[in-house]
């Protein structure tokens, strides 16, 4: 039998105590950043066709023109500390942000792709820049070609945007009587929300109400009505016909 020394096992207690004391904070750490990242990335992005968001938000946010970078920093300024805060803090929402719900390192088309079949509607920030690059506008053709209803876009239009200043196919998405919504944004860079309160309500019941569902809902709420005056109808004839 092998004699081992009480100072050996002593000393074998301290470094292990040692240890703990070190590694049972950072795991803990760990655990709740886990923790903490799972349930606001499980917010934003859903697992299954019974959690999607309730919009994906297209926008300019990369280019490798620096000429282009203030462009990229103002929308991408105005998503993050102006819609964001309104759409899921305020009303609830659930929104696809591209750089904050993509899958690192897959592809841009693959993180469009997974965001845009996720989102009931879509969220379009057209600006200039956003119009100028070949990217955002394959994007976008890439969800045009797909069978979501265009009822189901939303347009934000910075920069002055006009109908005729834009490529034809989009030029049609911004007309009058279009099924898509357009929605104007007066100022940017401007701080203030008051001046913006029917921006914002719009916005609201854009992305919070459903035109396609609001009409089918009128439609069939009609028929109780229809069926209630041919009930009456029948009630009469046969008070006629006993008589």
């Amino acid at each position: 039998m092998t004699g081992i020394a009480i100072n050996d096992l002593e000393a074998g207690c301290d470094v292990t105590a040692n240890q703990l004391i070190v590694f049972v904070p950072t795991i803990v750490a760990v655990v709740l950043v886990s923790i903490m990242t799972w349930l606001v990335r499980g917010r934003c992005y859903p697992h299954d066709e019974e959690n999607r968001c309730d919009a994906m938000v297209l926008y300019f946010m990369h280019s490798a023109n620096p000429c282009d970078q203030a462009g990229v920093a103002r929308i991408s300024r105005w998503v993050c500390t102006r819609l964001l805060p309104r759409a899921e803090n305020d009303w609830g929402l659930c929104l696809y942000v591209g750089d904050r719900d993509d899958i690192i390192g897959a592809s841009k088309m693959h993180n469009f792709v997974r965001g845009f079949q996720s989102s009931d509607k879509v969220v379009v920030c057209l600006t200039r820049e956003f119009i100028d690059d070949s990217d955002c506008m394959n994007y976008l053709a890439t969800a045009l070609d797909s069978s979501k209803p265009l009822s189901k876009y939303i347009f934000v239009l910075f920069d002055d945007i006009q109908p005729t200043s834009v490529p034809r196919r989009l030029r049609q998405l911004l007309l009058p009587d279009s099924p898509s919504i357009q929605i104007t944004w007066d100022g940017v860079e401007d701080e203030g929300d008051s001046a913006h309160d029917t921006f914002w309500r719009r916005m609201r019941d854009a992305l919070m109400h459903d035109p396609d569902q609001e009409r089918c809902r009128r439609r069939f709420d009609t028929i109780p009505l229809l069926v209630s005056i041919h009930d009456n109808n029948m009630s009469q004839q046969q008070e006629y016909q006993r008589m």
